[in-house]
């Protein structure tokens, strides 16, 4: 069966060799005095080129246009025919007749330079118009060195474009040849001189490793005195302030004159059990974990009080005179690592006391619930006029705010950190405790992101 495209591809290229071998002998019989030329008198009336009238026409263009340049596009179909007989793929076309420009008019420029009016079109010169237009502007401007420091670099930017690197590997190889040459000599010395200073070396670790063995032989093994540890005195474990107590719901009085029902306690979920038993025995193992990794470092600190919480545990620390906090700020990473955490945060003073603080993750977090704070602060609810409630501290107190009270409120935090959950916990802190009648709440959500859930109250 015929392939279709192959038998398309050879056709082309038969007609185009027909055209590569007309242009050939339009080019090589081509005479100044045949017509359209009128460089030579008297002009003869029948062409004397072998492909006639035509060949005579082309021949005339092509080389009042490319000068001696002409037989350069001789040559590219040459090779372009060559390639399609061959049937090599080519990739970037545009890219090659890019670089075949550039060889073409270099060439043209260079021949201009070179030959001047020796050619067979004297009054325009070796290079045809193109050659004598390059080389009248590149004079002026760059002068002859200059220009064919820039006509070189043109041309071999045309040869890497049409012929990839082959033809300038083989030029530079040609010149750097003597170079590589004494380099390689140099190196062979150097590798002889190095092997020699590793043979040497290699004998000289022998004498020494067997030196060792026999000092080692010698000495007798004395065993690494241990430090005893102090008594660690009895630590007291406070649990956090805000455990929940068995004890009937106070519901949130209303006021006299309205008729608005607050929505039920019951609508939130309970808050879970803290496992203080469990939190405090991990606790005291942390804490002696804690001081044998500050023993490790010499400082001499014992672990004094600590304070449970729903997500972190407080570990206060008794420092003794004269060492800096700086000390135990430094090892928090150290900290970290022998407590198997991610991180620990090191609070240089608790406020009301002379101790340093560690705050350690908990293996267990106690997830906080919205039920459990309006339970805990229903004072602090009558007592402000737009409660809100954030959340518990690191030793699980309840934290209220008074809306009334503060002049800006900014919720800030990287992804994954509940910025939303705490905008939606202040928004239902407020449906919670008070009525239409006390605050007029208008959501505006730029992003149409946060508030999105709250899209279909009017």
């Amino acid at each position: 069966m015929i392939d279709i495209q192959r038998f398309k591809t050879d056709l082309i290229a038969l007609g185009l060799l027909a055209a590569t071998v007309f242009l050939g002998l339009s080019l090589f019989s081509y005479d100044p005095a045949d017509p359209p030329a009128q460089l030579v008198y008297p002009v003869r009336d029948v062409a004397q080129n072998l492909c006639g009238d035509s060949g005579a026409q082309i021949a005339h263009y092509l080389r009042t246009g490319f000068g001696i340049g002409a037989w350069g596009i001789f040559l590219a179909l040459i090779v372009v025919d060559m390639r399609m007989f061959s049937r090599q793929e080519t990739s970037g076309v545009l890219v090659e007749l890019i670089g075949l420009s550039l060889i073409l008019i270099s060439a043209c420029i260079v021949s201009q330079m070179m030959l001047g009016q020796n050619s067979a079109t004297p009054l325009i010169g070796s290079g045809g118009y193109i050659g004598a237009l390059g080389f009248s502007l590149l004079e002026t401007r760059f002068s002859v060195a200059g220009s064919l420091i820039l006509l070189t670099s043109m041309f071999l930017a045309g040869l890497l474009l049409t012929a990839d690197t082959l033809p300038v590997r083989l030029f530079f190889s040609c010149l750097t040849f003597p170079f590589k040459a004494l380099s390689r000599e140099s190196a062979e010395v150097d590798e002889t001189a190095e092997e020699a200073d590793e043979e040497e070396y290699e004998e000289e670790e022998e004498i020494v490793a067997e030196e060792e063995d026999e000092y080692e032989e010698e000495v007798v093994a004395v065993p690494k005195a241990k430090v005893k540890p102090k008594k660690r005195k009895p630590i007291k474990v406070n649990p956090p302030a805000g455990i929940r107590v068995a004890r009937q719901t106070q519901p949130i009085e209303q006021k006299k004159n309205s008729s608005y029902k607050l929505p039920g306690l019951d609508l939130l979920e309970d808050a879970e059990d803290f496992p203080f038993e469990l939190l405090a025995k991990k606790a005291e193992e942390a804490a002696e974990v804690l001081e044998n990794t500050f023993a490790d470092f010499g400082l001499d600190i014992q672990v004094s009080e600590i304070d449970t919480g729903p997500v972190l545990t407080l570990f206060e620390l008794d420092l003794k005179p004269g060492l800096r906090v700086a000390k135990v700020t430094a090892l928090a990473h150290d900290l970290a690592v022998a407590l198997r955490v991610p991180s620990v945060r090191v609070v240089p003073s608790i406020p009301g006391k002379n101790t340093v603080g560690v705050e350690v993750p908990n293996d267990k977090q106690v997830m906080v619930r919205l039920k459990e704070l309006i339970e805990a602060c229903s004072d602090e609810t009558e007592k402000s006029r737009i409660p809100l409630f954030m959340g518990k501290d690191v030793s699980g107190h309840p934290l209220t705010a008074d809306l009334a009270k503060l002049p800006h409120l900014l919720i800030a935090g990287r992804t994954g950190t509940g910025k939303s959950v705490c905008l939606n916990t202040l928004i239902l802190s407020l449906l919670m405790t008070r009525t239409p009648n006390e605050v007029k709440m208008l959501m505006i959500d730029p992003k149409m992101v946060e508030l999105s859930g709250y899209k279909r109250i009017p």
